[in-house]
């Protein structure tokens, strides 16, 4: 219980400060990327955001990769407007084939109930790697999962049950 009231006191903090939640931020990067039909995602946290790249599904995985910034302030007002259609996803990527959207959405309600801070998440031949920083009695780690088929449907499947 205490858990529960403690994040509920996070999440009640973060959105009167403005800040989005990971899964809040995540879905929306995810959603873009799912719009530009972008394959080879990248995507790490800094100060003012999130920085990313990605290439479009019809190049060639070493063609072309393009670089984005997603400001805080553009993330802030498109999860405040309502009416951004979500993206029906025909063709998903090979690990996400509801669309990056929804996978990052699960990656960042994730990343929310750890934590974690300065997250990153790159996309690989065989999966995700997902990096973050957790903190623990005032000492900093910096963590790194590998999310392969199993444990993406793993991480799927618990936050369809919460």
């Amino acid at each position: 219980m205490a858990l529960a009231s403690q994040n509920d006191k996070k999440t009640k903090r973060s959105a009167s400060s403005g800040k989005l939640t990971y899964r809040q931020s995540l879905e929306i990067i995810g959603r873009y990327f799912d719009q530009q039909h972008y394959r080879g995602i990248f995507v790490a946290e800094v100060a003012e955001g999130f920085v990313g790249k990605a290439r479009p599904a019809t190049q060639e995985v070493d063609l072309h990769a393009e670089g984005f910034t997603f400001p805080l302030d553009d993330l802030r007002a498109l999860a405040t407007d309502a009416s951004v259609p979500p993206v029906l996803v025909e063709d998903g990527p090979p690990f996400c084939p509801d669309g990056y959207s929804v996978f990052m959405r699960t990656v960042g309600a994730w990343c929310d109930k750890q934590s974690a801070s300065l997250v990153s998440l790159l996309e690989m031949e065989a999966g995700f790697i997902l990096s973050y920083t957790e903190s623990h009695n005032g000492v900093s780690t910096r963590q790194r999962i590998v999310l392969d088929r199993a444990a993406i449907e793993d991480m799927m499947n618990e936050a369809d049950g919460l």
